[in-house]
C-alpha cells in the first residue's frame, strides 16, 4: 500500500494512490476476519506485529493524502478516518478482553469493550483533541463520523452486560457502585457525556437528526437500566436475593428496593425540574413515579412479606405527598423562550 502510495505520488499519476486507498479497508476487513478464524484474538499468528504494521499504513497512507488532496480521495480519506479509528477500538478491546479472560474470569473479561471505547471518546472530546494529528486536523471527521458509532456501542454494551452479567470481581470485595463493572459503566457515561458536550449545537442536530427528545430519553433509559440492576447486584452480595429473572420477580426484598429506589429518582428529578423550570424532565419523573405506583398495586401486592409491603407503599405514599407541595408542573415555555 505504501509503494503505491510512493510510487504515484513519483510518477504524479493518481491511479497508484487511489488504488492503495481503496486496498486499504479491505485489507483491515480481511485481516479481521483472518484474526477470527485462525487465532480467535488480533495478536495471535503473529498478529502482534502485523496489526501495527497495518494500523501504522494506514494513518501513513492518509497523512500523505493530506498533503496533496484531491476531491475524491478528500471524500474518502474522511471515511477511511473513521474506519480506522473503528478498527482501532475494535482491536484494542478485542485483544484486551482475550487477555484479560486468560487471566480471570467473572466480569474482567467483558469490561474492556466498554472502557477502550470510553478512553478513545475521551480523547476525541479534548479541546484540543490530542494528537494534533489525526484527531485535531479531523476533529469533525473524528467527533461525528467516528466518534458518534462508539457513543452508540457503550449505550449497547451498558445493556447488555446490565442484563446479563453478574459483577462478580472475583478476589476483590463486592462494594456498591465501586465495584469494577460500575465503574466501567461509569466512565462509559462520563466518556460519552464529556463527548455529547464537546459537539456544538449543529453536529448535535445533524446526530440526532431533530429528536432530540427521543435521544434524550434514550439515554435516560439506560442510566435507569444500569441503576436498577446494580442495586439488584448490591442486594445479591449483600442480602443473598436472587439475580436470575424467576428469583428477582418472586422476591420481596428486591421488588420493595426497586420501588423505594424509583421513587426516589423521580422525586429527585420532578424536584430538580421544578426548580430549573425543565418541563419535559418533570413529565419523565412523573412517568417514573407512575411506573411505580402501577408496580406497588399489580406487583407488590402479591409479595408474601408484609413488613416489606407496608415500607413501600408507605415510603412512595410520603414521596409522592411531598411532591406534590414542593414540585408543581413547571409551566409550558412561550415560542419565544422555547426557540431561544
Amino acid at each position: 500500500l505504501l509503494a503505491l502510495h510512493a510510487f504515484g505520488a513519483r510518477m504524479r499519476w493518481p491511479l497508484p494512490p487511489r488504488t492503495a486507498l481503496v486496498l486499504l479497508p479491505i485489507t483491515v476487513a480481511l485481516g479481521l476476519a483472518t484474526s477470527a478464524d485462525l487465532g480467535g484474538h488480533p495478536s495471535a499468528q503473529l498478529g502482534w506485529a502485523g496489526w501495527p504494521l497495518l494500523m501504522l499504513a494506514g494513518y501513513a497512507l492518509l497523512y500523505r493524502q493530506d498533503a496533496a488532496p484531491d476531491g475524491w480521495s478528500a471524500t474518502l480519506a474522511g471515511w477511511l478516518h473513521a474506519g480506522l479509528f473503528w478498527a482501532l477500538a475494535l482491536l484494542l478491546a478485542w485483544e484486551t478482553s482475550w487477555q484479560a479472560g486468560e487471566q480471570a474470569a467473572g466480569v474482567w473479561r467483558a469490561l474492556p469493550w466498554g472502557l477502550v471505547p470510553a478512553l478513545l471518546l475521551w480523547l476525541v472530546a479534548r479541546e484540543p483533541p490530542v494528537p494534533g494529528w489525526p484527531l485535531a486536523r479531523h476533529a469533525e471527521v473524528y467527533r461525528l463520523r467516528g466518534a458518534a458509532p462508539l457513543a452508540a456501542w457503550l449505550l449497547l454494551w451498558t445493556a447488555y452486560l446490565n442484563l446479563s452479567s453478574d459483577g462478580d470481581p472475583l478476589w476483590l470485595p463486592y462494594l456498591p457502585v465501586l465495584n469494577p463493572l460500575d465503574v466501567a459503566v461509569a466512565a462509559g457515561a462520563l466518556a460519552s457525556a464529556a463527548w455529547w458536550l464537546a459537539l456544538d449545537a449543529a453536529q448535535r442536530q445533524a446526530l440526532v437528526l431533530g429528536q432530540r427528545k427521543l435521544f434524550i430519553g434514550v439515554l435516560g433509559a439506560s442510566v435507569l437500566l444500569w441503576l436498577s440492576a446494580s442495586l439488584v447486584r448490591s442486594l445479591h452480595y449483600l442480602m443473598g436475593t436472587p439475580l436470575d429473572y424467576a428469583g428477582i420477580s418472586g422476591d420481596a426484598r428486591v421488588h420493595a428496593a426497586l420501588s423505594i429506589f424509583w421513587g426516589l429518582l423521580g422525586f429527585g428529578l420532578m424536584l430538580l425540574a421544578t426548580r430549573r423550570g425543565w418541563r419535559t424532565a418533570w413529565l419523565a419523573g412523573a412517568g417514573l413515579m407512575g411506573v411505580v405506583v402501577v408496580k406497588l398495586f399489580f406487583f407488590d401486592l402479591d409479595d408474601s412479606s408484609p413488613i416489606t409491603r407496608i415500607v413501600s407503599f408507605i415510603t412512595v405514599g410520603i414521596l409522592m405527598l411531598i411532591t406534590g407541595y414542593f414540585s408543581p408542573l413547571p409551566p409550558r415555555k412561550s415560542a419565544k423562550e422555547a426557540a431561544a
